[in-house]
């Protein structure tokens, strides 16, 4: 059974990173994989990851171009906390300000 994990961010929350690599960025969730705890933020680095051909297509044509896509790095959720714009301060919980405007909107 696939059962949603009770976490403490949600989607388009702003958030800042406080440990890892990207250390320091600032930005919105735009997806979170709650079976991973991981979530990716806008803003935040890529990798590219190399595709192959099939035989089928290095047959057809003749040059070879190598395909390449770009995948966002995704980043565990303990290494994010709540940023509150307002006051530029850290947050363990979710600001008053956001909290109140999705209740409003709702």
């Amino acid at each position: 059974m696939n059962k949603k994990k009770k976490l403490f961010i949600k989607k388009n929350d702003l958030v800042k990173v406080i440990a890892g690599g990207q250390k320091g960025l600032i930005g919105q969730i735009l997806f979170i994989d709650y079976q991973k705890n991981r979530a990716v933020l806008e803003g935040a680095k890529y990798y590219t990851k190399k595709l192959k051909n099939s035989k089928e297509q290095q047959e057809n044509q003749n040059n070879k171009e190598k395909k390449e896509i770009l995948i966002p790095i995704s980043i565990h959720i303990s290494n994010l906390m709540h940023w509150d714009e307002k006051n530029q301060k850290l947050s363990r919980f979710r600001p008053l300000s956001i909290s109140s405007e999705i209740n409003e909107s709702i």
